[in-house]
């Protein structure tokens, strides 16, 4: 089965000061150590832009995606990366919608930014705690929070797999937070470190009803078979590119045509999910 509308829910885009693999490299960032420091870092740089972006998109038949930045403690760098961003959303919005990433350096002006957020560029706000110096339970991002419903936005949690980090993002803090926002709508990538399976249990089927698992699993593509087993309906594809193992999108694409799921479920997670949820035109 061909698909020729597919919509990639999680692409990454770096402002170009940025694309410089010795970038704020005597800082405190976390986000150093896990992206700048990789041992591919050359190769990858190279791939951060909006024109790789799209004409991977047109390679790969994508006709949508949902982009964000990077997240940075440093609130001159964030600002800077929005703003390339949004520049990027503006100029290709009948391709792209966005994810805010926000500065939590100041709750006060975070809480305006999201108040005053376009929803035409954006579904909604992302927030990766590891690289935020938090966790998702922090006190101090309840006003946060309680903006984004006001919105009536989205909710994007990067959650990390239990191999991977206990810093900030960990599979069981994502679900003590929905267990106390279960009215937000709320994207988890990576398919929540394998949150989505626990579905299985009644009673975390229930809490779970309001959140969408991102697919962004490129290495490890079976575990889409995994979750599509649980439900098939609230997974939402998602190469994580350039971020992802195999800096491209192409190679998701053909993992998860390749796994033993019915048309239909590869259809509602390549188009069907995404189309509802985001309402692209």
């Amino acid at each position: 089965m061909k698909i020729n509308r597919i919509i990639d829910c999680e692409v990454r885009l770096v402002h170009k000061k940025a694309r410089n693999k010795n970038f704020m490299k005597n800082s405190r960032e976390v986000i150093i150590k896990d992206i700048y420091k990789h041992k591919k870092i050359e190769r990858a740089v190279k791939l951060w832009d909006i024109e790789t972006l799209i004409k991977s998109m047109d390679k790969n038949s994508i006709k949508y995606a949902v982009v964000s930045g990077l997240a940075w403690s440093s609130a001159l760098v964030q600002k800077e990366n929005n703003k390339y961003v949004e520049n990027c959303l503006k100029k290709h919005n009948d391709r792209l919608l966005g994810f805010y990433n926000l500065s939590l350096n100041n709750i006060k002006k975070a809480v305006k930014e999201v108040l005053n957020l376009d929803k035409k560029l954006y579904a909604g706000i992302e927030i990766i705690p590891k690289w935020q110096n938090l966790n998702i339970n922090d006190k101090k991002i309840i006003p946060v929070v309680k903006a984004i419903k006001k919105r009536n936005m989205c909710l994007k949690i990067y959650t990390a797999h239990l191999t991977q980090t206990l810093d900030g993002d960990s599979p069981y803090r994502t679900l003590e937070f929905i267990k106390k926002n279960q009215n937000i709508k709320i994207i988890v990538p990576h398919l929540g470190g394998l949150l989505s399976i626990y579905a299985l249990l009644p009673k975390i089927k229930k809490i779970l009803k309001n959140v969408h698992f991102i697919t962004s699993v490129s290495s490890t593509m079976e575990m889409v078979k995994f979750s599509n087993e649980v439900n098939s309906k609230n997974l939402l594809f998602g190469t994580d590119f350039p971020f992802n193992h195999c800096f491209n999108q192409s190679e998701p694409i053909k993992k998860l045509h390749k796994l033993k799921i019915s048309n239909i479920s590869k259809k509602n997670i390549l188009i069907n999910n995404a189309q509802r949820l985001f309402k692209f035109k």
